[in-house]
């Protein structure tokens, strides 16, 4: 099972003075990032439902708690995205 771990670039986190295209097309890849990080959520999520062993769990617990500071992660990052946007008049 592959979990996703991607940081919000440097460039993603400030509200440098990008162009509305830059900052529509970073709030483009946060969304991905989301989608993404939520779906390696969610296949950890069924796959610790199915699961009785004790050691087994206690691996994909991990695996899940990782998964969902990666959803949490690019969830901050597209609320930023967005947030600017919307400071500078950009339709999201």
């Amino acid at each position: 099972t592959q979990t996703v771990s991607r940081q919000p670039s440097p460039a993603a986190k400030g509200p440098a003075a990008a162009s509305p295209s830059t900052i529509r097309r970073r709030l483009s890849e946060a969304e991905r990032d989301v989608a993404a990080a939520t779906a390696a959520r969610d296949r950890l999520a069924a796959e610790l439902a199915g699961f009785g062993d004790h050691r087994r769990l206690a691996e994909l617990g991990g695996q899940f708690a990782a998964a969902q500071e990666a959803v949490d992660v690019a969830e901050a990052a597209w609320l930023q995205l967005a947030a600017d946007a919307e400071a500078r008049g950009l339709d999201v």
